[in-house]
C-alpha cells in the first residue's frame, strides 16, 4: 500500500474546489497531523508518536524526533509557529495538552493545557 501526503490548494471559485498540487510519500504508516513552516510540512504519526519534517520540494525527512509526551499520551494534530512546533495529545473526546518544541532542534519546550 502506498502512503502518500497531499499538498492541497484551495482554488478561489464559487464552489471552493480544491487541486492536488503535489503529493509526498508519507514518513510513516499512521501519519494525522500535518503542519506548514518556512517550506517543511510536519507531520506527527499517532501509532509511533514520532513527529518528521520534511522538505517539502523533495518529500526527504529532514529531521524526526519522539516528543516528550508521545509515552503518556496519542498525538492527535499539529500547528507551528516561525520556532515552535505545538503537538496536540488527546486522552480520548476532550483534555489532554499540546507539547511545545523547538522547530531546530526538537527540543521539548513544555506543554500548555488544550480542551
Amino acid at each position: 500500500m502506498m502512503r502518500a501526503l497531499l499538498v492541497a490548494t484551495a482554488a478561489a471559485s464559487a464552489a471552493l474546489a480544491a487541486s492536488v498540487l503535489d503529493t509526498l510519500p508519507a514518513p510513516d504508516d499512521h501519519v494525522i497531523g500535518l503542519a506548514w513552516q518556512d517550506g517543511y510540512v510536519w507531520a506527527v504519526d499517532n501509532v509511533s508518536g514520532m513527529a518528521y519534517r520534511i522538505d517539502s520540494e523533495t518529500g526527504q525527512v529532514m529531521q524526526s524526533f519522539m516528543p516528550y509526551q508521545s509515552g503518556s499520551y496519542t498525538p492527535y494534530g499539529l500547528a507551528c509557529s516561525s520556532d515552535t512546533l505545538f503537538v496536540n495529545y488527546g486522552k480520548g473526546v476532550s483534555g489532554g495538552v499540546q507539547g511545545m518544541y523547538d522547530t531546530d532542534t526538537g527540543g521539548y519546550l513544555g506543554t500548555v493545557p488544550f480542551c
